[in-house]
């Protein structure tokens, strides 16, 4: 499967494209063309939605071929894969659109969804910038304060400047005992401020801004849980967005499956201010969803009880279920469910709606949520590459790697090769392989 027909894989590993080639026979060309990013979110959709089309493809036709029995443990019916199409449908005409803020026509609408999620973006970018804030704000203190000596010939620090005009408003004598008493003091509170500035600054800023005023200052974690190829696919996407940021600015980025070893890998891990996304599965419509849902939401709620001083992560909760809500969590985002009625009238019996809702969830909702987490972090990433003084092109990769000039990761196998009587190929490539014995 390829974005376009003479592909750079294909040109390295010497694949033959001309008519009647026995490889081009093989090729699903699915239109997404070469993507110059890395990695191409393009690329990703339209394999997703050409193995979707593929698998609908083929069960409608063993449905029709096979019209009394279930080949292969193939159970759909016509009524379900009638139901299917339809939730393809609205995932592609109103998901996406509501999700991406962008029409069928790449028109920009304006959507709640893509609202929510930029904004939980965008705040969660202030993480990661609180750092150079607090670190600017301080600079411009000791600028302000110790500057004076250049045109003036004194220095004005913050808690002695307010002594003196106490004592100059009052008129009290500045040889009193009490004063001379607490100017040591005085002295001592400055120098406070001058080495732990930036730490208070960074409680200040916090407070103002409404986020969590005792996390971990420093560089902030970010963990990603949700079912593995989606979780896979938005670690390398924020990883690259991250990659040409500066170290002040950066953001460490890693993921798991809630259903699987999150829990065993971060979720006795976590400090003040870890940052954790989490997709949930919707569980309204099906047991074995249902408890998939139960797994995700009773890891997130585990690493949520790890606190120190009584603070823990900082989450989004992202799902189609409206309970995700009242979990407990920081944040919940619920994305709409657009085929909620049309499911509940058409369907039949318990079976189908497993099997309806396992593959609603491997084809559509697993991968609405990771469209959500596109917009999310890419909203995130976008503010804290406007940063003043560390802007950086977050749109860019520093690998910058290209097949053609690269090995190639693959051998080139000869697809044309004659078979022996039990169909096993004699010899692939120019290594000689024994014909298996029984």
């Amino acid at each position: 499967m390829t974005g376009e027909l003479s592909s750079l894989m294909g040109s390295a590993i010497g694949q033959p494209y001309y008519k009647g080639a026995a490889f081009r026979r093989r090729i699903f060309v699915n239109g997404s063309g070469r993507r110059t990013a890395e990695p191409s979110t393009v690329a990703v959709a339209a394999a997703q939605q050409t193995l979707t089309e593929l698998l609908f493809r083929i069960a409608k036709q063993m449905r029709q071929a096979f019209l009394y029995s279930n080949p292969f443990g193939m159970t759909l019916t016509e009524e379900s894969l009638s139901v299917l199409e339809t939730i393809k449908s609205d995932f592609l005409t109103k998901s996406v659109v509501s999700i991406t803020g962008t029409s069928v026509s790449g028109v920009a609408i304006k959507s709640s969804e893509n609202q929510k999620l930029i904004s939980r973006g965008q705040k969660w970018a202030l993480n990661v910038t609180e750092t150079p804030f607090a670190w600017g704000v301080h600079a411009l203190y000791i600028l302000i304060t110790v500057g004076w000596v250049i045109p003036f010939g004194y220095t004005v620090p913050l808690i002695q400047t307010i002594f003196r005009l106490i004592v100059f408003v009052t008129g009290l004598p500045n040889n009193l005992f009490l004063l001379v008493l607490i100017a040591p003091f005085v002295t001592l509170a400055d120098i406070a401020i001058y080495i732990f500035g930036p730490w208070l600054w960074t409680f200040g800023l916090r407070y103002f801004q409404g986020r969590q005023l005792l996390a971990r200052t420093g560089k902030r974690t970010l963990i990603i849980g949700d079912v593995t190829w989606v979780h896979q696919l938005l670690k390398s996407y924020v990883s690259k967005l991250f990659s040409l940021s500066y170290g002040i600015s950066s953001l460490e980025v890693y993921g798991a499956n809630p259903q699987d070893h999150m829990l065993h890998n971060f979720g006795h891990r976590v400090v003040r201010g870890t940052l954790v996304f989490l997709g949930v599965p919707d569980g309204r419509r099906s047991r074995m969803q249902k408890n998939d849902e139960s797994a995700v939401i009773m890891t997130g709620q585990q690493a949520n009880g790890v606190r120190n001083i009584g603070v823990g992560p900082e989450f989004v909760v992202l799902g189609h279920n409206p309970e995700i809500e009242y979990k407990g969590f920081n944040s919940a985002i619920t994305l709409w469910s657009h085929t909620d009625s049309l499911f509940e009238e058409k369907r039949s019996t318990v079976d189908d709606k497993a099997v309806i809702e396992e593959l609603r969830e491997s084809r559509f909702s697993s991968f609405e949520r990771l469209l959500a987490g596109y917009v999310l972090f890419w909203a995130l990433a976008k503010k804290v590459a406007s940063f003043p003084f560390l802007k950086y092109q977050h749109w860019k990769s520093q690998s910058r790697t290209r097949i053609a000039t690269t090995a190639s990761p693959v051998s080139s196998v000869n697809l044309d090769l004659p078979e022996d009587e039990k169909g096993f190929s004699t010899s692939i490539g120019t290594e000689k392989y024994a014909k298996p014995k029984y």
